[in-house]
This record gives C-alpha cells, sequence and structure tokens, in this order.
C-alpha cells in the first residue's frame, strides 16, 4: 500500500503541536503557570500595590493580563520560529513524501528513507489533518490529505493496526474507533 504527496514546511511544526499535546498533556502549560507564579511573586516582593497606590485586586488582574498578553505574544511568534530557520538553512518550501505499508514497516520516503518497522510503533493516533505515528521515540506523520477516499485510508490504517504489538494496539484505541466508525457507515 502506498500513498504520496508535498509536504510543506511548516505543516510539520503544526503537527507537531498534537504531538506536544498527546506526550505532554496539561503539562506543556508548566512554563506558564511557572512564570505567573513569578511574576506574582515579583509583585508581592516589589510591594506594588501599596507603592503604586492600586488596590490588590487591579495589581493582580494587572499582572495577569500581562502574563496572558506575553504568552499569547510569545507563541504566535515562536510558530513561524521553525519554518524561518529551516528556510534560512535552504530547505525547501514544499518536498516529495511518499509513505508505503509493507509487512516489513512503514517506510518513508522524501529526501530521506526512513523504514519503521512495526515492531517499534508504540501508537498510532487521529489528528484532524494527519495521522500520527509515534515509534522508537520519534513522532512521524501522515497527511490525511494523501488518501484519495476514506476507503483508502480506512485499509492504510487497518493495514498498519494489524501489525502492532497488542499494547501499542492498547494505545492506538483512537484509530480503532476510526476504524469501527467508518466500517459502520
Amino acid at each position: 500500500m502506498e500513498v504520496g504527496g508535498t509536504i510543506g514546511l511548516g505543516e510539520t511544526s503544526a503537527v507537531t503541536a498534537a504531538l506536544v499535546r498527546r506526550l505532554y498533556g496539561w503539562r506543556r502549560y508548566g512554563f506558564c503557570i511557572y512564570l505567573g507564579v513569578m511574576v506574582a511573586i515579583t509583585a508581592i516582593w516589589l510591594n506594588l500595590p501599596d507603592a503604586t497606590g492600586l488596590n490588590w485586586g487591579i495589581a493582580l488582574l494587572g499582572l495577569l493580563a500581562t502574563v496572558v498578553l506575553v504568552v499569547v505574544g510569545y507563541v504566535r511568534w515562536a510558530k513561524g520560529l521553525i519554518p524561518a530557520a529551516w528556510k534560512r538553512m535552504g530547505a525547501l518550501a514544499e518536498v516529495a513524501v511518499r509513505y508505503r505499508a509493507d509487512e516489513a514497516g512503514l517506510v518513508i520516503e522524501g529526501g530521506v528513507t526512513i523504514v519503521v518497522p512495526w515492531g517499534a510503533v508504540m501508537m498510532v493516533a487521529p489528528e484532524k489533518t494527519a495521522w500520527l505515528i509515534i515509534a522508537g521515540g520519534t513522532g512521524f506523520f501522515l497527511p490525511r490529505r494523501f488518501f484519495a477516499d476514506v476507503a483508502e485510508e480506512r485499509a492504510f490504517v487497518a493495514f498498519g493496526l494489524e501489525r502492532l504489538s497488542p499494547e501499542a494496539r492498547t494505545r492506538s484505541a483512537e484509530a480503532a474507533t476510526f476504524l469501527a466508525k467508518v466500517k459502520s457507515r
């Protein structure tokens, strides 16, 4: 089984966000909590409300608004860093990629060839625009648009799930749900 298409430079960053969400869950916001606590402690130590004549409620609301603006601004700015860095390194704006599933594993060809043995796959999970394949501590993704239709997508995913270890199939419950949902249509 084989599918393919082109992957844009920024597409990897978008899918990485889904991978990070799955790996870290709510913990990915730890730095925000830490930053908020540090700002609050700093404000208290500086005795900001007494020094400025503000009441504590307004001072804390202002601190919270500042933290939110800083974090949101940073995240928006940081989203463009990775694609810009790759562009400076001479990476192509788009790369043609082929994904081939066979008895040995998943073969990804696009500039380099990567072979992911089925035994190394820890989880397969659907996202809105791509399938995440987590194997050997590395995340790979297969854009859903590469499939001609849902039947081809279902066949490809079913082929891979059948070859995963029982533990990996258990972790890939969302993929199994996708297959069951598509089958019942």
